[in-house]
């Protein structure tokens, strides 16, 4: 069944954002979901001699094969009015028509043992999330933030991953950045599970970390 809502582009325009099994449509753009290959969203409030002004939603769609993301931005009055419903339907329906389904794959492809290239600084394996570390002096290293020694912050529109007893094993960035969002539900999915996630930590990875050089 399809998704429908229209949104204001600005205090002039308004745009529809139309989503179904095959396709997501906003305004001229068109992305087709079999095509997506991550996405991010976030909302930033403007504020005028400390009194909410305008607010901001921006959603991007990144697609296999090209490198800039599509960017879907509207925006809302002083705090957001009605537009905070639209954009909280709107980001549940990101997960429903793709996002769940990117999640699944994720912990498939985990439960196999593969290791994910996640961004230039950070892999994903079935021991946890690989952090790549190019100190000042010195060469460049690699530590890992496993499964069970996780803690996530989220503080202003970034989010952090860190391991518990290992601060230097971190890794972030905004929640606009591609697929953060993604990892911080898998996070959470396998706090609530932590069965499911023992047998993950228990999947043979071959990749090994770049060591520190002494």
């Amino acid at each position: 069944m399809a998704f429908e809502i229209e949104v204001k582009k600005n205090a002039f325009q308004s745009a529809t954002l139309y989503l179904d099994e095959n396709v997501l449509r906003f305004g001229d753009k068109e992305i087709q979901i079999r095509s997506i290959s991550g996405f991010g969203y976030m909302t930033t409030q403007t504020k005028v001699n400390g009194i909410n002004a305008s607010k901001t939603y921006q959603i991007k769609i990144w697609q296999h094969g090209e490198e800039k993301p599509t960017m879907i931005n509207f925006m809302g009055a002083f705090g957001g009015g009605a537009a905070n419903e639209k954009y909280h339907t709107i980001t549940d329906q990101l997960w429903n028509y793709f996002g769940d389904n990117m999640l699944n794959m994720l912990h498939q492809d985990l439960m196999k043992g593969e290791t994910i290239d996640f961004n230039k600084w950070t892999k994903l394996t079935s021991k946890g999330i690989v952090v790549y570390r190019k100190p000042l002096f010195g060469k460049p290293y690699e530590v890992i933030a496993p499964w069970d020694d996780l803690k996530v912050d989220t503080f202003q529109g970034t989010i952090t991953f860190k391991s518990i007893s290992n601060k230097k094993a971190r890794t972030g960035g905004q929640l606009l950045d591609k697929n953060l969002w993604l990892l911080y539900f898998y996070i959470d999915w396998l706090d609530r599970n932590p069965q499911i996630r023992s047998q993950l930590m228990d999947v043979p990875n071959s990749y090994r970390l770049l060591e520190k050089v002494k």
